[in-house]
C-alpha cells in the first residue's frame, strides 16, 4: 500500500495521466464514416471504446485527486477551480429535469473528465520543464490528428469528413470540418507560440511539422472563422515576440515584394484574380444574405432563445437546448448545439449555470494577471494566454466551443487553464519556494 501511495503521489504519475488525456480523450471527437446497417456493430465498438477512454479518465483523475488532496500544493491548485467545481455540481443537478438524461450524463462526464484533468495538470504545471513537455505533447497530438485526417482525405474525401459539398448527403466522416478547422488553427497558433514566444528547443521542428500537416488541414476544412482567427492571432504573436532582426528582415522582404509586384503587375490583374479566388473560398457557395445570417446561425439562435425563455433560471438540463430535447432547425429535428458557447450554457443550465461558469473562468483569468510583471517565463505565458483567449473569444461567438461536444479545442482549452493556474500558483509562493 505504501508503494502504491508513493506511485500516486509522484509527479511523473500525474504527468503520465495528463499525457494519456491529451492523446486519447480527443478520440471522442471521431465518428465512424457512413456505416451501413449491416455493419452497425462497428459503430457500437467505437462507442464502447469511447466509453472506456472516458471512464478511464474519470476514474484515474478521481483517484489522483482524492489521493493528492492532502498535499498542500495540490490543494492550492484545486482551490482555483472552486467555482468550476460548483458549476459541475449544478450541471449534475440539472440532469434531474433533462429530457434526454443519457445525453446529459454523457456530456457531464466529459466535462468532469476535462475538469479533473485541468486540476491534476495545474498541480504539476508549476514547473517550467513540465509546461514545456505538456505543450510538446499537445502540439504532437494535433500534428497526429492533421496527419490522419489529411491522409484519409486523399484516399477518400467522404470518409475524412472534410468535403462539405457531399457531407450532408452521405453522412458524417471521421471528423466534422468545423472541428478539424478549429484543431488546425489552434495547432498553428500553439506551435507559433512555442517557437516565437517561448523558443523551446523543440519548437522549430514542431512548427515545421505543424505547417506541413495542419496548414493543409486548415485549408481543406474550409472553416472561415478558424482561418480568420489564425490569420489575426499568429501574425500578431510572431511580430510581437520576433527578434529585431526578424522584424527588420520582414519589413525589407515586404518592401521588396511590393516593389517587384508593381513592376511585374502594374495593373493589379493578379490581385483581382487572387481576391476573387479567396472570396470564393470563404463564401463556400453561399450568398451575401446567408453570410448576414451567420450561415444559418441566426435561425438557430432564435430557436434556442425561444426555448430558453421557458426555463431562464435553471435551464432545460445540461447540454439541452430545448424542453423536449428535440429542436426543429435546418430542416430536421435534433438536440442541436446552440452554436454559441454562452447560449449553449444558458439554455442547458440557466442563469445559475452561466453565472457559475463565468465567475469560475473569471477568477482564473484574474489570478492569471499576476503572470505579467513576474519573471520572464511567466510574462511570456501571460501574453500567450492573451493570444489564445482572443482566439477562443472569437471562436465561441459562433460555436459551442469547449462547452460543446468534446473535441480537441476542449482539451486545448482546459490544458491552458491548468497551465495558467499552475504557473500562477508558482509566482504566488514565497521566493524561496518557487520552483524553477
Amino acid at each position: 500500500m505504501a508503494a502504491w501511495g508513493r506511485f500516486l503521489a509522484a509527479q511523473e504519475t500525474r504527468f503520465a495521466f495528463c499525457v494519456f488525456v491529451i492523446y486519447l480523450l480527443p478520440v471522442l471527437t471521431y465518428t465512424m464514416p457512413g456505416i451501413p446497417p449491416e455493419n452497425a456493430s462497428s459503430d457500437r465498438l467505437l462507442a464502447l471504446g469511447k466509453a472506456a477512454i472516458l471512464g478511464s479518465v474519470i476514474f484515474g483523475g478521481t483517484v489522483l485527486v482524492l489521493h493528492c488532496i492532502l498535499d498542500a500544493r495540490f490543494r492550492q491548485a484545486a482551490r482555483a477551480f472552486v467555482f468550476l467545481i460548483a458549476f459541475f455540481a449544478w450541471a449534475v443537478t440539472t440532469i434531474l429535469w433533462s429530457p434526454l438524461k443519457g445525453t446529459s450524463v454523457g456530456q457531464v462526464g466529459g466535462f468532469y473528465g476535462l475538469l479533473v484533468y485541468a486540476i491534476v495538470l495545474a498541480s504539476i504545471a508549476d514547473h517550467r520543464g513540465n509546461v514545456s513537455r505538456i505543450l510538446w505533447h499537445l502540439c504532437a497530438s494535433l500534428v497526429c490528428l492533421a496527419t490522419l485526417i489529411v491522409g484519409v482525405y486523399f484516399v477518400d474525401p467522404v470518409a475524412s469528413g472534410l468535403d462539405r459539398s457531399i457531407l450532408n448527403l452521405l453522412g458524417d466522416g471521421l471528423v466534422h470540418p468545423t472541428a478539424s478547422g478549429a484543431a488546425a488553427s489552434l495547432s498553428l497558433l500553439l506551435a507559433s507560440i512555442a517557437c516565437f514566444v517561448f523558443r523551446f528547443h523543440w519548437a522549430k521542428g514542431m512548427l515545421i511539422a505543424t505547417l506541413i500537416t495542419s496548414g493543409p488541414l486548415l485549408l481543406l476544412s474550409n472553416s472561415r472563422t478558424a482561418t480568420i482567427l489564425a490569420a489575426l492571432t499568429i501574425p500578431a504573436c510572431v511580430w510581437m515576440f520576433g527578434t529585431l532582426r526578424f522584424r527588420a528582415v520582414s519589413v525589407l522582404m515586404a518592401g521588396a515584394f511590393c516593389l517587384a509586384y508593381l513592376v511585374l503587375d502594374p495593373g493589379f490583374a493578379l490581385t483581382e484574380d487572387a481576391l476573387g479566388s479567396s472570396a470564393q473560398y470563404l463564401m463556400r457557395g453561399q450568398d451575401v444574405s446567408q453570410l448576414r445570417q451567420a450561415s444559418g446561425r441566426q435561425e438557430m439562435w432564435s430557436a434556442v432563445w425561444s426555448e430558453y425563455v421557458h426555463a431562464p433560471v435553471c435551464g432545460h438540463g445540461y447540454y439541452m437546448t430545448s424542453r423536449t430535447g428535440s429542436l426543429y432547425v435546418w430542416n430536421h429535428f435534433a438536440n442541436h448545439t446552440a452554436h454559441n458557447v454562452y447560449l449553449q450554457v444558458l439554455a442547458g443550465t440557466g442563469l445559475i449555470g452561466l453565472s457559475l461558469l463565468l465567475v469560475g473562468l473569471g477568477v482564473i483569468a484574474f489570478r492569471s494577471l499576476r503572470l505579467f510583471g513576474a519573471d520572464r517565463f511567466a510574462n511570456h505565458l501571460g501574453w500567450s494566454l492573451v493570444f489564445c483567449a482572443a482566439w477562443y473569444l472569437g471562436w465561441s461567438l459562433g460555436c459551442s466551443s469547449f462547452m460543446g461536444p468534446l473535441r480537441y479545442e476542449s482539451v486545448v482549452f482546459f490544458t491552458l487553464v491548468g497551465i495558467a493556474v499552475g504557473q500562477t500558483n508558482r509566482i504566488m509562493r514565497r521566493p524561496d519556494e518557487i520552483s524553477s
